[in-house]
């Protein structure tokens, strides 16, 4: 049976006068449509400024009278006949006509009618819009078993949300009446082109230079973002994460519109104050700016409009860890209250003038847009049920957080429900990222119902479950690291893939196998004379493969290894030595004359004694050396630059459980490929080196020369295709202006060592993989 029998799905007269309609009467966009219609041009994939929603019908629905009554709301609201014309500035103009076409499918012959109707719907969401044609697209679909799907999706320059459910409740009224066999509505709704000439007067009025002051003035100093974006490949503009949903039962609701009408406040102030608490337990923030999307309908005529009238204001609080829950919110409320007064000055007016005023590179002055809509719809669909209204819409922000509550009625029947919506930038979060925010929100929730007197610092944030999956790991796993010694960590890869390339310095390599023998022949020549556990050896060595021979084999005879760069002045060195007093001493012939020491010394360039012991290949047994995980490592020593240096002692188990404790971040592998970019005196050497060596992985040596010029590190560093580097923040701006379009392997960036200022590291790979950033501060 055709379900769809008198309707022609696309008439080829009404679409050729409309593709041939010419331009009548252009006017100005509004301030937000500019804005829009900015980044659209940018990125004419762009999908994210596509919005909609979808009707959820159960019943028998007469195709005919749905499109009846869908073609006069749409000559209703000339919002529908908009064009964009491209320029500067931008115009737009009311084309002559709408072409009102609701295209019609039927799936219920299908296998799966219900999944193939999903997949329609999601790809009319996914489908740019070209702002020169006609800026939207209605459907009505079929899925058999008296189950419909009436979709409408449209660009946001023409529309918003309360557009959106205008447009149902008409749709609804329009259809029931026809059923019925009675008139419908006449009269046109207000003409868009009204609210933009009141808009630009807006801006010439007054009103527009008080609230100008007002926001410059409250915004002389900017909030901390939020969230730092992720160093990525940059990613198909059309290609968006599905919101993450978490939808609250009608009885957790009710809980939450007491607590806040217990203090004579609203859901919107109760989530505000939630958001804000998250932020500041999970980051330690205590300057927090969401954006709240606002109406923006200043009388009836507007509020029963179709439109882009929407806007959004910045809403700022500080808080600090005594304030209780009830104190937040009291604090989002009244902040709310005052920037109400001077929300009509566009957001993007206010990006602007405060960008202007802070000389900042900022284009907004928030990370998080946090939206409560109500929807509160009496709808009756004559012979037929509204399961459900399902918006869509994405993020235009990092983070858009949208709490829908549904009450609808429909055919005397009342439905509730709650869902919080999670739209995101995968520029910033991955899907697990939000899923781990929805988890801890709950809790933090659940905490908030019970008390709201709790402080901000004893309100619970993780699960018990989540609790003992990040604490019994940590500390099973810093159970086992705290009797490790460092280079048995090195000789279980070594055991495991002796011939796995371990260390490569300017074309030499040396295995596993023969890294960790070489290193054993030096042990056991320092231990014969008479290093100790505990005892302090000197090592003086330029960067190369000896450099790694040397501190393996310290280590292994039980000595810890104290860094001697040969570039340091004489002086330095000197004062080093004397105040160290090492044991042994560990160098090349020319440097042990610049040293002039009467230290006993290992000369890595001379050849080595004949060997005593045929085992002296073998690894040194720590049992026999009485060496255990509580004694030295290494001995670093720190610039200086408040007095003389000063030496600071590592045991072995402090290295051993960073490693460990930080591998399932990081997720180091065999077929990771590290870069010894830094002086072994400096303390980042040691997460490279032994990052590198005791994962498995290939440790490619930089060379000071190579280190000091970023256009050949960068080039070394897509040769080797090294996947992990290691930078402090200086460092890497330089390496940023050195990229040319040679394509790196890099999979993982570690700051540290300096100050992070996310925003000056920016960095495009020119790659299809992620990159992840890592700021640590554990050196």
């Amino acid at each position: 049976m055709d379900i769809f029998p008198n309707y022609r799905f696309l008439d080829s007269a009404l679409m050729a006068e409309e593709c041939t309609a010419l331009p009548k009467s252009p006017f100005p966009l509004s301030s937000d449509q500019q804005a829009i219609w900015f980044a659209q041009t940018l990125n004419p994939e762009l999908t994210n400024y596509n919005i909609g929603s979808v009707m959820i019908i159960d019943g028998n629905i007469v195709p005919d009278i749905m499109v009846k009554a869908f073609d006069s709301v749409i000559k209703r609201h000339d919002a529908f006949r908009l064009r964009i014309v491209a320029g500067t500035p931008p115009a737009q103009y009311f084309a002559s006509s709408a072409l009102p076409l609701m295209e019609l499918k039927n799936f219920s012959a299908t296998d799966n009618p219900i999944n193939e109707a999903e997949q329609y719907l999601k790809l009319n969401f996914t489908q740019p819009f070209n702002l020169a044609e006609r800026l939207w697209r209605s459907s009505l679909i079929y899925a058999g078993n008296n189950r419909w799907y009436w979709q409408l999706c449209c660009h946001h320059i023409i529309a918003d949300g309360t557009s959106l459910s205008r447009l149902n409740a008409e749709l609804s009224e329009n259809y029931s009446r026809l059923i019925r066999g009675e008139n419908l509505s006449e009269g046109a709704s207000l003409s868009y082109a009204d609210f933009v000439a009141s808009d630009a007067a807006y801006l010439n009025a007054k009103q527009c230079t008080k609230d100008q002051a007002f926001w410059l003035a409250r915004y002389t100093t900017l909030p901390p973002q939020l969230f730092l974006p992720l160093v990525t490949a940059s990613a198909p503009a059309s290609f968006l994460p599905e919101p993450v949903t978490w939808m609250l039962d009608e009885t957790c609701f009710q809980r939450i519109e007491q607590v806040a009408s217990l203090y004579g406040l609203s859901v919107l102030h109760f989530m505000h104050a939630l958001f804000s608490c998250y932020f500041k337990r999970i980051k330690n923030i205590d300057d927090i700016c969401f954006g709240i999307p606002l109406h923006n309908r200043r009388n009836a005529q507007q509020k029963a409009a179709v439109g882009m009238y929407a806007s959004v204001i910045p809403v700022r609080i500080r808080l600090t860890d005594e304030d209780s829950f009830s104190d937040v919110m009291q604090k989002a409320a009244d902040e709310l209250r005052i920037c109400y007064k001077h929300q009509r000055l566009p957001i993007t007016e206010i990006n602007r003038r405060i960008k202007k005023q802070q000389n900042t590179g900022r284009a907004n002055l928030f990370d998080m847009s946090l939206s409560y809509e109500p929807y509160d719809v009496n709808i009756q669909l004559e012979g037929a049920t509204i399961h459900t209204i399902e918006p869509h819409h994405r993020a235009q922000y990092p983070l858009a957080i949208t709490i829908n509550q549904y009450a609808i009625t429909s055919n005397n029947k009342q439905s509730h429900s709650v869902c919080v919506e999670f739209n995101y930038s995968l520029d910033y979060f991955t899907p697990e990222d939000i899923q781990i925010m929805q988890s801890r929100l709950a809790v933090l929730l659940e905490g908030v119902l019970q008390n709201s007197d709790t402080p901000v610092s004893q309100l619970p944030i993780l699960s018990t479950h989540e609790r003992q999956q990040l604490l019994q790991p940590a500390l099973a796993i810093e159970s086992d690291a705290s009797d490790l010694l460092i280079h048995e960590m090195f000789e279980a890869q070594a055991r495991r893939s002796p011939q796995a390339v371990a260390a490569v310095f300017e074309g030499s390599s040396l295995t596993y196998d023969a890294l960790n023998r070489r290193a054993n022949t030096l042990a056991h020549q320092l231990i014969r004379m008479g290093v100790r556990p505990n005892d302090r050896v000197a090592i003086c060595l330029e960067r190369g493969l000896d450099m790694v021979i040397g501190i393996l084999g310290i280590l292994k005879a039980g000595g810890g290894y104290v860094p001697l760069d040969p570039v340091y002045p004489g002086e330095r060195l000197n004062y080093m030595l004397e105040d160290s007093a090492p044991t042994a001493l560990v160098t090349h012939s020319a440097l042990a004359q610049v040293l002039n020491s009467a230290i006993p010394t290992v000369l890595m360039d001379a050849p080595f004694p004949a060997v005593a012991d045929e085992d002296d290949e073998n690894n040194p047994e720590p049992l026999s050396l009485g060496l255990a995980a509580h004694h030295l490592a290494y001995v670093i020593y720190t610039s200086g630059s408040t007095g003389q240096p000063k030496g600071v002692m590592v045991e072995h188990r402090n290295i051993t459980r960073l490693l460990t404790v930080c591998q399932p971040a990081f997720s180091f592998n065999s077929n990771d490929v590290w870069s010894l970019c830094h002086s072994f005196a400096f303390d980042f050497s040691v997460w490279e080196l032994f990052g590198a060596l005791c994962s498995g992985g290939r440790l490619i040596i930089v060379s000071t020369a190579c280190a000091r010029s970023p256009q050949t590190l960068y080039a070394l560093l897509c040769s080797e295709q090294v996947t992990v580097l290691n930078q402090t923040p200086s460092a890497f701006r330089q390496l940023i202006a050195a990229q040319d379009a040679t394509s790196h392997s890099l999979r993982c960036i570690i700051f540290g060592g300096e100050a992070l200022e996310m925003r000056s590291l920016l960095w495009s790979t020119k790659t299809g993989h992620r990159v992840r950033v890592f700021p640590v501060s554990v050196f």
